[in-house]
C-alpha cells in the first residue's frame, strides 16, 4: 500500500545522524526512520493498552481470573 509522503522537519543529535547515514546510507534514511517510528509508536500504543488494562481482570477474593479453575500441582499450575 502506497501512502502519501510528507516532509517533516525535526532535529536529531549530529552523532546520531552521522551513524544513521553511515549505517543505512543517505538514500535509505526516510524509509529507515519511518519504519523505526512505526515500531516505536506501536510499542507505545501497546504499553498504553497494558497500563490501562492493568488490574481489570482481578476477580473477587484471590485475584484470579474469573471463570478459570486453577489446580496447583507442585511445581506446575494447571488451568482448566
Amino acid at each position: 500500500m502506497n501512502t502519501a509522503l510528507k516532509q517533516a522537519d525535526f532535529q536529531i543529535p549530529e552523532d546520531l545522524l552521522n551513524e544513521l547515514q553511515t549505517t543505512v546510507g543517505k538514500s535509505e534514511l526516510s524509509k529507515f526512520v519511518s519504519r523505526a517510528l512505526k515500531r516505536e509508536l506501536q510499542r507505545l500504543r501497546q504499553q498504553t493498552a497494558i497500563d490501562e488494562a492493568f488490574g481489570i481482570w482481578k476477580g473477587k477474593g484471590k485475584g484470579d481470573l474469573p471463570g478459570l479453575l486453577c489446580i496447583k500441582i507442585s511445581p506446575i499450575a494447571v488451568l482448566l
